[in-house]
């Protein structure tokens, strides 16, 4: 179980810093229990900075660039990498399950966007353990069943995606099943089955329509674009066009 916001205790809360940038020096009355505290929360800084950084390297195949500046001109997505590791540390502090989660989601993005699939596909895993939120498993089971077709294994990508519409459509939470259902079409689209692919995405538009999901329907019919698109034929590319300005329209 993780900690609800009203049983986090005092330690989980944003801590501010003094402005004051020259603190009173240490001197001989101090305690050393005050001096031992003030060294245990510099290490614990060091330890989050340090799990950041090293969290950076891993998830871009090596060493970055010594240096703050040249890290940033050097690595992509480092702030988004530093402040998903932090999120995860804090998490991880407080016993809060669902933020930890979200942060082991975002990790899993930003390595699928790095393609580093495998790490991205643990992340993503881990995160689809923690979540209760239905719908934000579903995103994670997405991003897992992505991975799946980025090291060419459809028949796991299909299996993955396949269960899941099945399992949240039991659970009657037409979101989750709708993302999933989009994520089926396309790993059809991706086994080179176009048809089944536009059957699928149909079925997700009409699954968003139900709880007025705008986004949600914008992409089951860029699915379905896709999927006309490749059956070719003049008439499936007027309809491939079709649903691609009723995409549009529907995120405006």
């Amino acid at each position: 179980m993780f900690a609800r916001p009203d049983e986090v205790d005092d330690d989980c809360e944003v801590i501010s810093i003094s402005s004051n940038p020259d603190p009173p020096p240490v001197t001989a009355g101090d305690s050393v229990e005050g001096r031992q505290s003030s060294e245990a929360a510099d290490a614990e800084t060091e330890c989050i900075s340090q799990s950041s950084e090293d969290d950076v390297e891993e998830a871009f195949g090596g060493a970055a660039p010594s240096g703050t500046a040249a890290k940033r001109a050097s690595v992509p997505f480092l702030a988004e990498l530093a402040a998903a590791s932090s999120k995860l540390e804090r998490a991880r502090r407080c016993g809060d399950e669902e933020l930890e989660a979200s942060a082991l989601l975002q990790l899993a993005e930003i390595k699928f966007a790095s393609a580093r699939y495998r790490t991205a596909l643990s992340h993503a895993k881990l995160a689809w353990g923690l979540f209760r939120d239905v719908s934000s498993g579903a995103r994670a089971v997405r991003l897992m069943v992505q991975v799946h077709l980025e090291l060419e294994r459809p028949s796991e990508a299909l299996q993955t995606a396949q269960k899941h519409v099945a399992q949240y459509t039991a659970l009657h939470n037409p979101k989750a099943q709708g993302t999933m259902e989009v994520m089926l079409a396309q790993v059809h689209l991706a086994m080179g089955r176009p048809r089944e692919a536009l059957r699928v995405a149909k079925a997700a538009g009409e699954t968003f329509k139900r709880v007025n999901d705008k986004v949600g329907r914008a992409s089951a019919h860029r699915a379905m674009a896709e999927a006309n698109l490749k059956s070719g034929g003049a008439t499936c590319t007027k309809r491939a066009l079709a649903d691609a300005e009723e995409s549009l329209a529907l995120l405006r």
